[in-house]
Formats: C-alpha cells, sequence, structure tokens
C-alpha cells in the first residue's frame, strides 16, 4: 500500500509538473502566438522561416489596415488595394508552407493552415469594407484591365510550365505555376470569379494537373524517410512506466531512487521525470504527426482530424 501511494504521487507530481512547463516551452497564455517547432531537419527548418516570414508579413499588414480604419475616414483612404493585393498572395504563400508542412509530418502545418484561414477571412471581410469607398470603386475597372493584361502576359510563361508537366518535374511546374498565380491574385483578388473567370481558366486546368500530382511528389520524396523518423519516434510508455515504478519502490524503502546512475531524493525524481515525460509526449505528437503524413488527402492534412492531435 504504501509503495502504491508513493507512485501515485509521483505520478500526480509528475503530470501536474509537466503541464506547468508544456504551457511555457509551447503556445500557450505566455506565448499564445508561438510557432510550433519542428524536427531539426534542414528541409523542415527551411519551410517553417518560410511559413514564420510570411505569418509575420500578413499578421503586421492586417494590423496596420486595422489601425487605418480605426483611424477615420482619411486614414482608411490611404490603404492601398495593391498593398491589401499583396498581403493576400503573402497569406496564399502561407497556406502552401503549411500544406508542404504536413505533407511532411510537422504538427506545425496543420496549426498554420489554421491561422492561414483566419487571415484569409479578415482579408475577405477587409476587402468588403473597402469596395464601398469611392476611391477604390473608382480604382478597380483600371486594375480589372490590368489583371488582364497580366494574364495574357503569362500565357508566355505558361509554356515553360507545360514542358515541366511534360517532363514531370512536378515541384518546377508547381513553383513557376505559383509565381505566375501570385502576379495575377494581386489584382484578382479584388473581383468575383465570374469577373476574371476566362482570365484565370488557363492557369486553373494546369493547376488540376499539377497540384495532385505535386502532393504525390512531396509524399514519395519524403515517406522513405518518414517511416524510419515514424519509427526512432514511437514513444515508449511502459519504459517510462517501470522507470516510475521502480522509483517509487526505491522512494518508499530508502527515501531515494537510483534512476540513470543518480541516487535522486523526491523532488529530483519529480524534475527528472517532468523531462521525460515531456520527451515521451513529444515522441507522441510527432509519431502521429507522421502517421497523418502517410495517411493525409491530396490537400496534405484533414482538418476534422485536428482534435484527434
Amino acid at each position: 500500500m504504501k509503495n502504491s501511494f508513493g507512485l501515485a504521487a509521483l505520478l500526480v507530481a509528475l503530470a501536474s509538473a509537466g503541464s506547468a512547463l508544456a504551457q511555457v516551452n509551447w503556445p500557450g497564455d505566455q506565448a499564445p502566438h508561438a510557432i510550433l517547432p519542428v524536427r531539426d531537419e534542414v528541409q523542415n527548418r527551411e519551410l517553417l522561416a518560410s511559413a514564420a516570414e510570411r505569418l509575420e508579413k500578413v499578421s503586421n499588414a492586417l494590423a496596420g489596415y486595422q489601425e487605418a480604419l480605426e483611424g477615420g475616414e482619411e486614414a482608411t483612404k490611404k490603404i492601398k488595394p495593391l498593398d491589401v493585393g499583396k498581403t493576400f498572395v503573402d497569406n496564399g504563400q502561407l497556406g502552401r508552407f503549411a500544406k508542404l508542412l504536413a505533407l511532411v509530418g510537422e504538427p506545425a502545418g496543420p496549426e498554420l493552415s489554421l491561422r492561414h484561414h483566419n487571415f484569409y477571412q479578415q482579408l475577405a471581410d477587409l476587402r468588403s469594407r473597402l469596395k464601398q469607398l469611392p476611391a477604390v470603386q473608382k480604382a478597380l475597372p483600371k486594375a480589372l484591365e490590368q489583371l488582364k493584361q497580366r494574364a495574357k502576359r503569362g500565357l508566355n510563361g505558361l509554356k515553360t510550365v507545360d514542358a515541366l508537366i511534360r517532363e514531370k518535374k512536378w515541384d518546377d511546374a508547381a513553383n513557376r505555376l505559383f509565381e505566375l498565380r501570385d502576379n495575377l491574385d494581386e489584382l484578382g483578388f479584388w473581383f468575383e470569379g465570374a469577373q476574371v473567370a476566362a482570365d484565370y481558366e488557363p492557369y486553373d486546368q494546369r493547376m488540376e494537373t499539377i497540384q495532385p500530382n505535386w502532393w504525390q511528389w512531396w509524399r514519395e520524396q519524403n515517406n522513405a524517410r518518414i517511416d524510419q523518423q515514424r519509427e526512432a519516434q514511437a514513444p515508449n510508455f511502459a519504459a517510462l512506466l517501470t522507470e516510475v515504478e521502480e522509483a517509487a519502490s526505491g522512494l518508499a524503502a530508502n527515501g531515494k531512487a537510483l534512476v540513470a546512475s543518480q541516487q535522486l531524493s523526491g523532488p529530483e525524481l519529480v524534475s527528472h521525470f517532468v523531462a521525460r515525460w515531456q520527451q515521451v509526449q513529444l515522441a507522441a505528437l510527432r509519431s502521429r504527426a507522421l502517421q497523418w503524413s502517410r495517411d493525409g488527402d491530396q490537400e496534405g492534412w484533414d482538418r476534422t482530424r485536428v482534435t484527434e492531435l
């Protein structure tokens, strides 16, 4: 009975301390806008850095637009429609980097995708408000003509995209097509689909071919590595529980326990197992995320699964 009480007390302390530390190291009340970390791999770090750059740009831009809206009519007039269109493009790039992070099994991918969708809604609301301004209404016909000119000039770029499709160079084809689409979206953001459908059609046709093949290419490039990492990341809950039970027995018998070749007191054991518990928790999260990347849909992740994490 004494040993059971010691084990229970140690587990309760471990869970409580682990939760407190997790709030400091992960997004929470102390750092609500922190981004989830990624595995220490060059590709993943670069993807996260690119996503973080877009996240900061969009967040700062939206804050500036909101400040202008709150500053009255004169301040609102200073918001340039093309700047808002560029923010829309930055947010689209954020969404793409988020999907790629999801495809390589990073929890940061789905989390950043949620932010991307939230930003999109804010931009849509901003567009609705600005389109009521006479100055913006006056500028839109010229912007539409500029969009049509960009769409025509971009047709030459589609020849390169077509060649890359024939060669099945999906990553190169996708990146080139995104460049062309981003150039259109700076202006196309302001118009309803029917107004610009004909201009976008050649680009959308290529996208229908490229996107599923691009996602599949990313999976094939990463699956073998992901399988190895998933096996390595698999959490060993049984080993941790055995360690805790043995430590509890040592505490009950001697007031100290031998752990990792050291005699540790009760408080020292709590600190030790808090760190171990966090490692196991993180391993479980990463192992599950790696499984998602193997099972995900063509969009790179399934939003209905976020709550399972």
